[in-house]
């Protein structure tokens, strides 16, 4: 087998099934899917279930809910595929995928790890999901970017399409369960750690990745200022001595930036960070 495809998920069964069957839709056959239930408590172990009945590469693990990094390792350390790759349960991917990154791997000898291009589209919903507001999709990346690039945040980096070689990671390096926000950053930043040579970017965007505001258990609807400049000081703590990080401009600036904006937000001065992309967000919902 050659993939393993993870995806993590918490009470979205109405999402999944777009997410699983982009990944079912694949034109390449050698894959696995391994849905890691972080605690739902909606329909996805009945949906998940009724999956498995047609088609076997779905494997199923529950688990109590602790996060989105845990499920993360836990679906990493079950993986049986030679290249694992991560997927949230509300994108969808392009039907080339996976055969995209197994050509990547054979174009780069040297490749351990990397992610994809992607489609970035930024929603306003209902509890229902229904779309009240809209930004126009955008392609991410209008040309490669560098790993350097990644650790200067000159480039933003999701979970979804991220990808290395199991041997190479699995009972070495793990996605940090202590960080909420920028975890994925995080990972590809430990994965470059490891390998600073090693790094593939694919520049066809064949993930679809949804960022969506104004659902009562959303990350992004939940962010706050402060999380974001404890998550950044957290990362830039942990990395600042990789020399990939030499030359970096971000920190300490971003992260005061953000302490300066959540004071203002305490102080009723500022509106909050949800409202960023929605400033009209409050008065919606």
């Amino acid at each position: 087998m050659i993939f393993s495809i993870v995806i993590p998920t918490y009470n979205r069964s109405e999402l999944l099934e777009k997410t699983v069957k982009s990944i079912l839709s694949q034109n390449f056959e050698s894959f696995e899917v391994i849905v890691v239930d972080d605690g739902s408590t909606d329909s996805t172990m009945m949906f998940v279930h009724d999956m498995q009945v047609k088609d076997k590469k779905i494997r199923y693990i529950y688990q109590k809910n602790s996060g989105a990094s845990s499920a993360r390792n836990t679906g990493l350390l079950s993986a049986r595929g030679e290249i694992v790759v991560y997927l949230d349960s509300d994108d969808t991917v392009e039907e080339t995928f996976l055969s995209e990154i197994k050509m990547a791997f054979e174009k780069q000898a040297h490749g351990y790890f990397g992610t994809v291009n992607q489609v970035r589209h930024i929603v306003l919903v209902d509890e229902s999901l229904h779309i009240l507001e809209e930004h126009a999709p955008e392609v991410l990346c209008s040309q490669a970017p560098t790993l350097q690039d990644y650790y200067h945040w000159k480039v933003k980096t999701t979970s979804s399409g991220l990808f290395h070689k199991r041997n190479f990671v699995q009972k070495k390096i793990f996605w940090d369960k202590n960080l909420s926000y920028i975890e994925d950053w995080d990972f590809l930043l430990q994965l470059g750690k490891e390998k600073p040579d090693g790094f593939i970017f694919v520049e066809k965007p064949l993930v679809y990745y949804t960022q969506r505001y104004g659902t009562k258990e959303g990350m992004c609807s939940n962010a706050r200022y402060g999380d974001w400049a404890s998550a950044f000081d957290i990362v830039y703590q942990k990395h600042k001595e990789d020399s990939l990080m030499e030359g970096q401009n971000w920190w300490p600036e971003r992260v005061e930036k953000y302490k300066r904006l959540q004071k203002l937000v305490d102080q009723g001065k500022e509106k909050p960070a949800k409202y960023k992309y929605f400033p009209e967000y409050q008065e919606k919902m």
